[in-house]
């Protein structure tokens, strides 16, 4: 998978009047098929760690987590993961696969403290 700016989230970064190496390519208006978003654990029964799957309400796989670890302030497990866009809406309630244990997580806001 490429990671572009529409993908990470990052459109409002990205120059339209400045020509850049690549800007071309940054700037052509794009639906992202899988976004990357914040995600916190609802609850403090486990930590999800990078690759561990990720999954909508009904139990259906829709992304991975790409980075982890738990939130010192928090005391939850906080993330980032790739999952599909129609599911990376900020509140949107999520499931982790994390060592065989099923955690509930919500989609949260770009700050998590």
């Amino acid at each position: 998978d490429t990671l572009t700016p529409s993908v990470a989230g990052l459109e409002p970064l990205c120059r339209e009047d400045k020509n850049y190496i690549g800007s071309e390519a940054v700037t052509q208006p794009q639906q992202a098929a899988r976004r990357l978003v914040p995600i916190r654990c609802a609850t403090s029964e486990g930590v999800p760690a990078r690759g561990d799957v990720v999954m909508n309400r009904h139990g259906e796989d829709i992304g991975t987590v790409t980075q982890a670890c738990e939130s010192p302030a928090l005391h939850l497990g906080i993330a980032m993961a790739l999952i599909d866009a129609d599911c990376s809406e900020y509140g949107t309630p999520l499931l982790i696969k994390c060592a065989g244990v099923v955690i509930p997580a919500v989609v949260s806001s770009r700050r998590m403290f």
